[in-house]
């Protein structure tokens, strides 16, 4: 797997790059094994970010954004956590399901998941705690 440093010099000079998804933190938006195809464009709310976790890379969700930081949170994560422009890699702009064709994630499926982030951050807002796996991706060559 290449380095974070290496991902962003790829992504910054307009490569697409390729990943296979080897966590669960993501559920059945990218369940391990899926590909996703990866840009260096910064991505939007409700898109799949593709960032440096400090040991390796991952694929989640961006739920909030605030100025130039974005929250992230796995589909099937009880939490997430910030992230800045540098840690930031890229966005997963396509997936290809086991057995299926490479597509873009249905609209009405991204609001959906966007919404269930929300509801999720809110009652473990109203709760409290704080708990959190990352779904780690695996370079596809």
């Amino acid at each position: 797997m290449p380095t974070p440093a290496q991902l962003r010099a790829f992504l910054q000079g307009g490569e697409t790059l390729e990943f296979t998804v080897t966590g669960n933190s993501m559920g059945a938006a990218l369940p391990p094994g899926t590909l996703v195809r990866v840009t260096g464009r910064a991505p939007r709310l409700g898109e799949w970010a593709l960032y440096d976790c400090g040991d390796g890379a991952a694929v989640h969700r961006i739920v909030w954004v605030r100025g130039e930081r974005r929250y992230q949170l796995g589909d099937a994560e009880p939490a997430g956590t910030w992230i800045t422009p540098a840690e930031l890699l890229g966005t997963a702009e396509q997936r290809q399901l086991p057995g299926r064709a490479w597509a873009r994630e249905p609209v009405r499926a991204r609001a959906l998941a966007l919404l269930r982030a929300w509801v999720k951050l809110l009652v473990r807002k109203v709760r409290g705690g704080r708990a959190g796996r990352e779904s780690r991706v695996a370079s596809r060559e």
